[in-house]
């Protein structure tokens, strides 16, 4: 018995999971006081980056081999979770989404997410585009399909889709969605981002990505999951603490290594029968809660003070952690291009 847990100590030490950003919150004030020079520190600050060496080579010897040169590029999972419930029911006297309009903004942030990749990044990376990664064989043959909610007035928000309801009173149940027609390789109620996007890697689907490389010529694939929930005031009937009015935003995402490309390099250096999982170049996470006003007269209640005090907060903040993520993201696929030092 003594053996197997040094065993098991050995193997946790060297496969520990390293964690660097993140001891700073974001703050609005200090994101709209910074020039564009001043982001790239900033989310050195605010996105928390984890990393572990797998199984076989280093995470920095499989860098320096050209197979770890990360060029071309593919956003392959892109989910959202805005005011979930899976209920059915309202519980509380809040602001609640219908599935389409979850879906229009969830197009919204992909379409932000991908211009924004190709922007910064400039020359140095191919991203694959949706259509050409939705018409290959790999793509297809992993989840299933997202449905399209959406079907007209893409960038519209109606009162039918952005509404008021009293506890109890009937929600849509969605609540994991991609943009329309995406593949939803999530499992039951758990998130691909969880099965796939981890410092510590997954089984799940780890030969769709793995396919799906081979077959788009990718170096790496990208994995990202936004959420948001917002909650009225109250007062704690126990502790009679004052409960504030507040929008909670998580922002997460992983670049991934297809396996196929970390066993060519481990044939290389004598190491065979590896494990058959994509291993993370890194994967990030950056949370932030921010203030909203939600209690008003039910007079105030319209779309309007719906989209002024929630949606336009959180399409706001929500694409300011996106822009620092794909920040931090893109310094570390960078440094795939030049020799890693120990």
């Amino acid at each position: 018995m003594k053996n197997i847990l040094c065993l098991l100590l050995l193997v946790s030490c060297a496969h520990k999971i390293n964690r660097d950003g993140g001891q700073a919150n974001y703050e609005p004030v200090v994101f709209e006081s910074l020039g564009p020079q001043e982001l790239p520190t900033y989310a050195q600050t605010v996105v928390a980056r984890e990393t572990r060496d797998p199984d076989g080579p280093k995470l920095s010897d499989f860098r320096k081999t050209p197979a770890g040169e990360i060029r071309r590029v593919g956003l392959v999972v892109f989910e959202t979770q805005f005011q979930p419930t899976r209920s059915g029911l309202a519980t509380d006297r809040n602001v609640y989404l219908s599935a389409r309009g979850k879906q229009i903004l969830t197009e919204q942030m992909w379409e932000h997410w991908l211009q924004e990749l190709r922007r910064l990044s400039g020359s140095a990376l191919t991203w694959v585009s949706r259509a050409d990664l939705m018409k290959s064989k790999a793509f297809a043959s992993g989840g299933f399909p997202q449905p399209d909610y959406i079907l007209k007035h893409r960038d519209e928000l109606s009162e039918a889709d952005v509404f008021w309801r009293d506890p109890g009173q009937k929600i849509p149940e969605e609540s994991l969605l991609q943009p329309a027609r995406y593949r939803d390789v999530g499992l039951l109620l758990v998130p691909a981002i969880e099965l796939l996007g981890g410092a510590k890697p997954s089984q799940h689907q780890h030969h769709w990505i793995n396919d799906m490389a081979k077959e788009m010529n990718l170096d790496a694939v990208v994995v990202v999951y936004l959420s948001a929930e917002w909650r009225r005031g109250s007062v704690d009937k126990r502790t009679h603490e004052v409960i504030p009015e507040e929008m909670k935003m998580l922002t997460q995402a992983a670049v991934l290594y297809p396996w196929g490309s970390y066993h060519e390099v481990g044939a290389t250096l004598g190491k065979n029968n590896l494990p058959k999982l994509n291993v993370p170049l890194g994967s990030y996470s950056a949370k932030s809660n921010l203030p909203v006003k939600i209690t008003l007269t039910k007079e105030a209640e319209t779309l309007d003070a719906a989209m002024t005090n929630v949606i336009a907060p959180l399409k706001t903040h929500i694409t300011r952690l996106s822009n620092l993520m794909i920040e931090r993201m893109l310094t570390d696929i960078r440094q795939t291009h030049q020799p890693v030092r120990e």
